[in-house]
C-alpha cells in the first residue's frame, strides 16, 4: 500500500542486501578501503576479484585491450579523473564495447560511493536498479531488468515470470499449492501470487541506502535476543 513519506522501504533494503549476499560485490572496495588514507598500501596487496568485476570496463580499459590484442581487460581501478572528468566504469558484457550502465567507484577515492553498486542516480542523472547506493525517502524499490542482466551474467538462472514463473508454480503445487500460479493455496497460509517465482517484478527501480539496512539486521538481532532471554526466564 505504498511507503510512508518519511520512511524507508524495508523489502526493498532486504533485496537489496540479498543482491549483495548474492555475488553483486566487488574487489575495488577492497582497494579503495585499503590502498588509500594513512595505511597506502600497495594496490598489488589486494587482487580481490569478484565475478561481478569480471564485467566491469571503462573506456581506457577497451583502448588497452585494443593495443595488446587482448579478448578484455577489465578497469580494476578506484575512481580517478582525466583533465577533471571521473573515469566512467560501466557494466558491459561483450568486454567493455557496448555500456550496459554505471557502477560507483569507491567511497574514499571514487565518488564516494560503494563500487559494488550501481551509479547513485542523483551522480549519473538515471535510475539503474535495486542495487543503487543512494534512497528516497518514501520511494518503493523495485527490481529492474539491468539487476536481472547482471545476475543472469554472474551465473544464476533468471526464472521466467511472466505467468508466474512455471518451475516456481510447480514447487508450489509440491508443497500444497496449485502448480502454474507459483504460489501456496488458501490452505497453506500463502497466497497463491507470493510464491516461489510467482508474480512479475517490479518496473520501476529505484536506489537504496546502505546503513538502513545495517540498522534493520542489528535492530532484528536485538530483537531476537531479548526474546530469547526472556523466553529462558
Amino acid at each position: 500500500d505504498g511507503i510512508g513519506g518519511g520512511l524507508f522501504d524495508f523489502v526493498g533494503v532486504a533485496i537489496h542486501e540479498i543482491g549483495h549476499a548474492l555475488g553483486f560485490v566487488s574487489g575495488v572496495d577492497v582497494l579503495d578501503g585499503n590502498g588509500a588514507g594513512p595505511t597506502f598500501f600497495n594496490d598489488n596487496q589486494f587482487p580481490f576479484v569478484s565475478t561481478v568485476d569480471l564485467f566491469r570496463f571503462s573506456d581506457d580499459s577497451v583502448a588497452v585491450s585494443e593495443q595488446t590484442s587482448s579478448t578484455s581487460v577489465i578497469d580494476w581501478t578506484t575512481g580517478r579523473r582525466v583533465n577533471g572528468q571521473e573515469v566512467d566504469k560501466f557494466f558491459s558484457i561483450d568486454g567493455g564495447q557496448t555500456k550496459i550502465a554505471s557502477f560507483s567507484t569507491g567511497v574514499r577515492s571514487g565518488d564516494g560511493q560503494r563500487a559494488s553498486s550501481w551509479k547513485a542516480d542523483e551522480l549519473g542523472g538515471e535510475t539503474i536498479g535495486i542495487l543503487e547506493p543512494t534512497p528516497a525517502l518514501g520511494q518503493q524499490l523495485n527490481i529492474s531488468a539491468t539487476d536481472l542482466l547482471l545476475f543472469d551474467v554472474i551465473g544464476y538462472d533468471v526464472a521466467d515470470t511472466s505467468s508466474g514463473g512455471s518451475q516456481g508454480g510447480d514447487q508450489g503445487g509440491g508443497n500444497g499449492g496449485q502448480s502454474g500460479d507459483g504460489g501456496g493455496s488458501d490452505d497453506d497460509g500463502g497466497s497463491k501470487d507470493d510464491g516461489v517465482g510467482g508474480g512479475d517484478f517490479p518496473e520501476e527501480p529505484v536506489d537504496v541506502p546502505e546503513p538502513t539496512a545495517g540498522l534493520l539486521i542489528g535492530l532484528g538481532v536485538a530483537i531476537a535476543a531479548k526474546y530469547r532471554k526472556k523466553k529462558q526466564k
